[in-house]
């Protein structure tokens, strides 16, 4: 790809970009509007305190308690300080939301310089880096996702897939900070941890992992330190929703197997008895299939898909153990979200995780993981040979 060429597709993408910015954006941006004006004050305050609930926050009308975590808050907190000197009153406004949207803007472009960056070291070809880097920056999952709709996931994307392309670069110590940010911003980043251990053990080893978990530890214990100092750790659990992990929850609601269930519950007794008429002229219900089988002496639906999602994610890690490819350690990333978001009805592999991200949230995540495993695996098969590139990227 000539330098011109990879200048204007760079353009392009930006301008694509800041025209999606002034985009309303989903309920998502309110809520983000609402963390900013918390995180832009005492931010070890906002979850409440041991025998104190979490404050509401009240601007512009509505009133909600601060459920975000950490590394999201203070994100999102330098935003609404940056706004509150432009604005004292931090009324609502076109330009708070552009400033809301505007670290996605740079998350994303941060995370196409390290793609670039990456595979020129990796591969010593400046055409195969500006593909990778165009694969991410062009993305229109991607555009979507953050700049148009205003979502938080971006913020995530970066520290999580920094985390793999560190390993791959002798950085474990770096990699473990970034999951630890990744994990803090939304606890979505905890799935992009098991190809995090078996990218780790294949190229570092038991070395490389301690050194990972230094790193995670030292970015957990900075990021959590203002909450320890103020008491506020256990309410900063319960704020962000581990005791009602079994409760109901929008989560359901996603296209996974469990509305899928939901909705096949809800029919089956209109095929029995009165027919596909009727049930053409029945109001739409939920289909949660939750609230159908409470009454069965059955385990918790959420503990048997998490179950079944562990099974499915612990074998692909299993027989990918000794792979030291980036590209399959990003298609075992992306195996793991989309595992969880087809089979599992809110409950995540760690508990942690329990009423913070939401399903349409992690399908964002799977598109880029698996952007960074097609094109990391494009990039290896031109660089073979043409009689040995006969692999694909399920099979390498």
């Amino acid at each position: 790809m000539r330098t011109s060429a990879f200048a204007a597709a760079l353009l392009l993408g930006l301008a694509i970009r800041l025209a999606a910015l002034p985009l309303p954006g989903t309920e998502t941006v309110e809520t983000l509007k609402i963390w900013s004006v918390a995180g832009s004050g005492d931010v070890s305050t906002v979850y409440g305190s041991e025998g104190v609930p979490a404050p509401v926050v009240r601007w512009q009308g509505h009133a909600a308690r601060v459920d975000g975590l950490p590394a999201a808050l203070y994100e999102l907190g330098l935003v609404g300080r940056l706004y509150r000197a432009y604005d004292p009153s931090f009324q609502d406004g076109r330009w708070l939301g552009l400033l809301i949207k505007l670290p996605g803007l740079l998350a994303g472009a941060i995370l196409t310089l390290l793609l670039y960056s990456v595979v020129r070291q990796r591969t010593g070809r400046e055409a195969l880096a500006r593909w990778a880097a165009l694969a991410c920056w062009l993305n229109p999952a991607l555009v979507l996702d953050g700049d148009a709709l205003g979502s938080l996931d971006p913020l995530v994307h970066l520290p999580a897939m920094a985390a793999l392309l560190l390993v791959h670069v002798e950085a474990p110590f770096a990699a473990g900070l970034m999951a630890a940010v990744a994990v803090l911003t939304d606890a979505q980043g905890l799935l992009v941890l098991p190809a995090l251990v078996v990218a780790l053990v294949a190229l570092r080893g038991s070395g490389g992992v301690l050194r990972a978990i230094a790193g995670m530890a030292i970015a957990a214990g900075v990021l959590l330190l203002p909450f320890m100092n103020g008491g506020a750790l256990r309410a900063m659990w319960v704020a962000c929703g581990l005791p009602a992990w079994l409760e109901q929850s929008e989560s359901i609601d996603a296209a996974n197997l469990w509305l899928l269930g939901g909705w096949a519950l809800g029919v089956l007794p209109f095929l029995k008895g009165e027919g596909i008429a009727a049930l053409l002229r029945s109001p739409v219900r939920r289909p949660s299939v939750l609230d159908r089988i409470r009454h069965l002496r059955v385990p918790h639906p959420r503990l048997l898909s998490a179950a079944a999602a562990a099974v499915f994610i612990v074998r692909a890690c299993w027989q990918t153990r000794e792979s030291r490819s980036v590209a399959l350690h990003a298609m075992v990333a992306a195996f793991t979200v989309q595992s969880y978001f087809l089979l599992t009805a809110g409950a995540p592999l760690a508990l942690a995780a329990a009423r913070i991200t939401r399903f349409d949230d992690l399908a964002w995540l799977a598109v880029a993981l698996l952007a960074a495993d097609l094109a990391t695996w494009w990039l290896r098969e031109r660089r073979r040979p043409r009689e040995t590139a006969t692999s694909s990227p399920a099979a390498t």
